[in-house]
This record gives structure tokens, C-alpha cells and sequence, in this order.
């Protein structure tokens, strides 16, 4: 399954504009790149402190919640999306992240409650919310909020019985994180899978195991891969296996296939950030590197067909890409190929019926034009385009069903406001 994270940081070793990428939280869409720091008046502008050697949000951002009515698009793109009341909107689900880990195995897995068809985590929400949203239509739910001094939910994910988000503790300048497990339906008490952390940037699961990113920001700069059972009986999580052993090079695009954990790694400058697509086996063994035409990729999706990946191509100064592209590496072959090129502001990438699915928020500088960005579908291998939603602002972290397209826009950049969507692939 394709994770989030809202939450991929580099690694301390490269400054990459969020607002440029479309931020998001993935769960299952990009990864929000957050810009390293060090001290609170390199983040003032944006509103933010600097936790971690990171700009993090800080609680006191006003707007609240996320929206609550969920908009449906047409696949002409020309429905509606969502809106937010003024009142802030959503139903909230009352939980104390704080204490996620004081209760073990509240009740998972969860099918009492199959209503909600599609969550996300917005990590610039105050400390963090994660949201799920009704199948359909109606109206979003936060399931649980950060609380000072916790941030949740730079790394978030979810499957079919849980949701999955990080939770930092800030109360020193060194964080201490966990990755924490809430059935779907909200009800039930958090439960921590794996604690001790540094600063979580993805997660993603499988039927089994959870898998992470983790940066010792403020230590040694190094980033691993990390591997921890969905169910154990201690109430301060399992200790973990190394996928990925640390290393400070700049890791993301985490997801799993078969017996594999695939992942994406860039080096270089921020303007230059080139890398490879590689994997390992989930029980362990060597790093194998599959592909090397890697330019600032944000994204890796693996099928039984091959591995696809998505260039966020070169940045300028304060200003989105504009040579992005989607690659496709067949399985058995050892050339990729470019199925689309030229993105300007890539973001996020989902498989759907056959076909992927990107987001993208447009050419700009400095500040997103509302409507910039669009949802487009590419068909494998021609890379015929198709618009499903025109007039967007930074769509992220896609989400297919089965049957629907779920995704999120940005309503309010200010007070990084996000709204969940619907169309028909």
C-alpha cells in the first residue's frame, strides 16, 4: 500500500520550499517537504518554529480544522469542491495523543464502523489532525488532534481496520516520536506500534509489519528504513528491524509489494537532487538499486506489471518545477520509460483502473495562484492525458478505492486549510 506521509523531511541536508511541492501529507499521497532550520526566526515568516532542525507548525496557526463538506468532481472537472464552514466544519472525535501509548490493542481489527472510505493527516493543521471522510459525500470527521507539546501526523498512512500517524513530543529540542495505531472508526484508544524514534517521515503497512522512515535530525543526520509488527503486547511499541541501515542521504516514496520495501533515494543539491529507486527484501538482505533516472523523485508505485515514479524535476529559485515527468520501469527490464514529461509542480501519483493518476499544483513562484495546479489521468504505456479536475489548488494525497478517486486541495494557503475531494477516474 502507498503511504504517506505528510511528513517527508530531508533529512537536514537540503532546503526544499514545501509550499513548492504541493505540501501534503501522505497518507497516501506526496510527501511534505519541510525546510530545514536553525533557529525560530528562519520559520517566522511561514508562521512556524524550528523543532528538530525542521520549520514545524506551531499550535497557535488560526483557522483550526479542516473542511467539512466533501465536494464531488465530474470527470469533465467541473463539480464542485469541498468548502469549509466558517466555524471550522468537522465533527471531532476527542483523543489525547499524548498518551497513545497507554492503552494496548483497543479493539483492531476495527469493522464495526466501514462508513468512512478515506483519510488524511494535515501535519499544518495547529499540532496536527488526521481526518476521515465518509464514502461519497458528507462531511469530514477529525479523529484526533495534536495537543501541545505533541505534533502529529507528519507520517501518516491507513488500510482497511486502522489509521497510522507519527507523534512527536517537542518538549525538547531533540524530539522523541512514535508511529501510533487508531482503528477507523475513531473509537477505542490509540496504541503505539513503535516508539523511540527521532523524526518519522513516512510510514506505510502491509497485512503485517509497518514500515517507517526515521532521521536523527539533531544527532548524526542519518535516515533508516525500519521495519516493526502491527500487533505486540507492549504498551511503548515493539523494537524494530533495519531495512535501510542509517545513512545521511535523503530517503522517501516508502511503499511495499510482494516481499519487497521500496523506496526512493536522492543526493545532491536542492535544485539537483538526483538518485535511484531501490528495495530490499521485507525479511531482510541487501539494498538493491532497480533504476537510476531519478530527478528529485517524490513518489515510487509498484504493480505486477513494474515500478513507476514520479520526477519532481529541477527546481528554480522560490519556484515549482516545470520539467517534472512520470517514469515506468516493465518488469524484467532494465530501461525505464518516460510516459509523460514536462510537470509543473509534481506531487502526487496513484495506480487507478489500469492507469495512474498525478497532481499537480502548477507553474509559480513564491506564492500558489488559487486554481494552478490540475488532476490528470495517464494511460500506461501510451502516457495519454486526460484532465479529470482542472482548477485546482495543490491536489495531494490521492486515494483510490476501487471505484472512487478521492484527493485534497488547499482552500486557505494562509492558514493551511485543506479540503477532501471526489471524482470519478
Amino acid at each position: 500500500m502507498r503511504t504517506t506521509g505528510r511528513g517527508a523531511v530531508w533529512a537536514g541536508w537540503v532546503l526544499v520550499i514545501g509550499l513548492l511541492t504541493g505540501c501534503s501529507s501522505n497518507g497516501q499521497g506526496s510527501e511534505t517537504h519541510f525546510v530545514t532550520c536553525a533557529s525560530d526566526a528562519e520559520c517566522a515568516a511561514n508562521g512556524q518554529v524550528c523543532v528538530a532542525s525542521h520549520c514545524t507548525p506551531r499550535g497557535t496557526s488560526a483557522g483550526g480544522s479542516d473542511a467539512g463538506s466533501l465536494g464531488t468532481s465530474s470527470a469533465a472537472g467541473t463539480g464542485a469542491g469541498g468548502t469549509r464552514s466558517g466555524s471550522g466544519g468537522s465533527t471531532t472525535v476527542s483523543h489525547d495523543s499524548g498518551v497513545a501509548g497507554t492503552v494496548v490493542d483497543p479493539g483492531m481489527p476495527d469493522s464495526s464502523s466501514p462508513a468512512f472510505s478515506y483519510f488524511y493527516g494535515n501535519a499544518f493543521s495547529n499540532f496536527g489532525t488526521v481526518f476521515a471522510v465518509p464514502k461519497g459525500a458528507g462531511s469530514s470527521v477529525a479523529l484526533v488532534k495534536g495537543t501541545a507539546p505533541v505534533n502529529i501526523a507528519r507520517a501518516f498512512t491507513f488500510d482497511a481496520t486502522s489509521v497510522y500517524y507519527s507523534s512527536e513530543d517537542t518538549t525538547s529540542a531533540k524530539v522523541s516520536a512514535k508511529v501510533v495505531a487508531l482503528p477507523r472508526s475513531g473509537a477505542g484508544a490509540p496504541r503505539t506500534i513503535v516508539s523511540g524514534l527521532h523524526v518519522v517521515e513516512a510510514v506505510t503497512v502491509d497485512a503485517t509489519s509497518l514500515y517507517f522512515i526515521d532521521v536523527d535530525a539533531i544527532g548524526t543526520g542519518a535516515t533508516l528504513i525500519g521495519k516493526v509488527p502491527l500487533r505486540n503486547d507492549s504498551p511503548d511499541g515493539a523494537a524494530f528491524e533495519t531495512i535501510l541501515p542509517p545513512q545521511t542521504v535523503n530517503v522517501e516514496g516508502l511503499t511495499t509489494y510482494g516481499d519487497y520495501v521500496y523506496w526512493v533515494k536522492n543526493e545532491g543539491g536542492v535544485s539537483n537532487l538526483t538518485g535511484s529507486i531501490q528495495r530490499a527484501l521485507k525479511a531482510g538482505g541487501p539494498v538493491e538499486t532497480i533504476a537510476s533516472e531519478v530527478i528529485n523523485a517524490r513518489q515510487v508505485l509498484v504493480d505486477g506489471s513494474g515500478v513507476y515514479w514520479l520526477n519532481g524535476g529541477h527546481l528554480g529559485v522560490d519556484c515549482t518545477a516545470t520539467d517534472g515527468d512520470i517514469r515506468y520501469l516493465a518488469s524484467g527490464s532494465t530501461t525505464p520509460v518516460v510516459l509523460v514529461s514536462n510537470l509543473a509542480g509534481a506531487g502526487s501519483l496513484v495506480l487507478a483502473e489500469g492507469s495512474l493518476v498525478v497532481g499537480v499544483s502548477g507553474a509559480y513562484c513564491n506564492i500558489v495562484p488559487p486554481g494552478s495546479g490540475s488532476l490528470f489521468k495517464v494511460a500506461i504505456p501510451s502516457g495519454t492525458k486526460t484532465v479529470l479536475v482542472p482548477n485546482v489548488s495543490g491536489p495531494d494525497n490521492l486515494f483510490f478505492d476501487g471505484s472512487d478517486l478521492y484527493y485534497t486541495h488547499v482552500i486557505d494557503q494562509e492558514s493551511d486549510i485543506l479540503s477532501p475531494s471526489m471524482v470519478k477516474p
